[in-house]
């Protein structure tokens, strides 16, 4: 009987594991679906969509189900009758807690420079279409509604009709980002911004350091593929993130400031023995 009881404990453990991934799987999917930032998936590969009408969606362009990634989901509000769809079906009602900032090109470009200028955030939730917004979006993602085909979320930008093949509605996605002014051109802030979003989100008001914005020392550009730390802090504590591991740690005031010579590759002449500990240190742990 113990034996029974403990095995049944641990099947409930793991189905509530389970559960919990596969709810926070469906909300990353969801934010990455209506921010249009998919990092590491190929241009022209499908993971989201939102249709109106799904049974209308399928019927006239079955041939785009080709191009849905591994666990691609259409986000709806109608009920299908069709059955054994080869792909995940949810419902818009299972996301209405989510809340995304809706921003013009203008609006998010004059928050960048303020970020630049400060490095400070005052925006609160993730940003609408923020890949489209800055031509970064690599046509992952659509939005099927009346009939026709649309690149973002508040159904704008009008790629195609019902019917059209993916290299219609490809061509035409290049078109419509390539029209669309490119803010930040030659910065990687672009790709880095979500991420201090999420940590803003999470911590609330903060003061950075990165390599892309003013603190004691004017911004540098640094290919967000050689970023390995930042540094965020506020009235409560200091903290020092290593953007590759993912592995965050508590500093105090004296490794935040060594950290901004560091990030931003400062050449200190008098080789300070605490900017060296501090290097050190980010050598050990990073």
């Amino acid at each position: 009987m113990a034996f029974y009881f403990s095995n049944l404990i641990l099947q409930t453990a793991y189905q509530k594991i389970v559960s919990i991934n596969v709810e926070q799987v469906f909300k990353n999917g969801f934010k990455a679906f209506k921010t249009a930032i998919y990092p590491h998936l190929t241009r022209g590969v499908l993971k989201h969509l939102y249709v109106d009408d799904i049974d209308k969606f399928v019927t006239e362009n079955g041939g785009l189900l080709k191009y849905l990634a591994v666990n691609s989901a259409i986000y709806t509000e109608e009920e299908s009758y069709l059955n054994s769809l080869p792909i995940i079906v949810k419902s818009l009602v299972d996301f209405e807690e989510r809340q995304f900032m809706a921003l013009d090109s203008k609006e998010l470009n004059n928050a960048l420079q303020k970020f630049i200028q400060t490095g400070r955030i005052e925006i609160t939730d993730p940003v609408l279409d923020y890949g489209i917004l800055l031509g970064i979006s690599n046509f992952n993602s659509l939005y099927f509604k009346n009939g026709q085909f649309y690149l973002d979320s508040q159904c704008n930008l009008s790629i195609g009709m019902s019917g059209e093949s993916h290299s219609q509605l490809s061509n035409q996605v290049s078109l419509k980002v390539l029209k669309r002014e490119k803010t930040l051109e030659g910065t990687d802030l672009k790709y880095l911004f979500p991420v201090l979003l999420d940590i803003t989100h999470i911590y609330g008001g903060l003061n950075f350091i990165t390599p892309y914005n003013t603190y004691k020392l004017p911004p540098v550009n640094v290919p967000s593929s050689q970023l390995s730390w930042i540094a965020f802090w506020n009235e409560e504590r200091n903290f020092a993130l290593n953007i590759k591991s993912g592995r965050l740690f508590k500093v105090n005031e004296l490794v935040i400031e060594q950290l901004e010579m560091i990030i931003k590759d400062y050449s200190d002449t008098s080789e300070r023995k605490e900017l060296q500990q501090v290097k050190e240190m980010l050598q050990i742990y990073g």
